[in-house]
């Protein structure tokens, strides 16, 4: 009787046994490792299951048609934060989709125009039609006069994100004993949770 080998499609791993059948009867395995713990099997009636033919076709996809930029309405606002004393302030630029509550963009630094065209630049590949903010001279200056609102209405969500990071995150708390010595160590905890927290990055 010949053996075939079973390796896990996650982590190539050899600890693997069955693990009952699919709703079509396919053999379903487990991986033991208590790293893992992934569940596969490896032949599927629907094919494009099969490892590796999803992503040849998005790529193939990907080749034959041009990127769709859809026009995307933006919440910019900034956080107020510091390092090692109140008197060095560090802020977070934020800019939030409107209708979907992702970020787009973030960056770190004082409350003037040259971190508000950082963040202008870090915007740049997005099809934006639209700004709302609170009025910040800045945005008044650097963004397009024709697409900037200005009003407290249209940035409730970026103020419940920023009330999400201030409750997870106790460098940000506006009363705490919990601060940053560095601006290097304060950007990076900050910009790891964002990662993972918004885009379920492992960090």
């Amino acid at each position: 009787m010949a053996f075939v080998e079973v390796r896990c499609t996650e982590c190539d791993g050899v600890e693997v046994v069955k693990y009952g059948k699919s709703g079509t009867g396919e053999q379903r395995y487990l991986c033991r490792r208590a790293v893992c713990r992934k569940t596969f099997q490896l032949a599927h009636r629907y094919k494009a299951c099969d490892q590796g033919k999803l992503e040849k076709l998005l790529s193939s996809k990907a080749e034959q048609q041009p990127i769709l930029l859809l026009p995307i309405t933006l919440e910019l606002d900034e956080q107020w934060s510091f390092v090692c004393g109140k008197s060095n302030q560090r802020w977070l630029w934020l800019a939030l989709n409107h209708y979907t509550s992702e970020i787009l963009a973030y960056t770190f630094g004082d409350r003037t125009d040259k971190t508000c065209k950082q963040l202008q630049h870090l915007m740049e590949p997005f099809n934006i039609t639209q700004y709302f903010t609170d009025g910040l001279g800045a945005y008044q200056r650097i963004l397009p006069f024709e697409q900037h609102e200005e009003g407290k209405r249209n940035t409730q969500k970026i103020e419940r994100k920023f009330l999400t990071f201030r409750t997870r995150i106790k460098r940000l708390a506006r009363k705490t004993i919990c601060f940053s010595k560095s601006e290097f160590m304060h950007d990076t905890v900050i910009g790891l949770f964002i990662n993972r927290f918004e885009f379920g990055r492992k960090v």
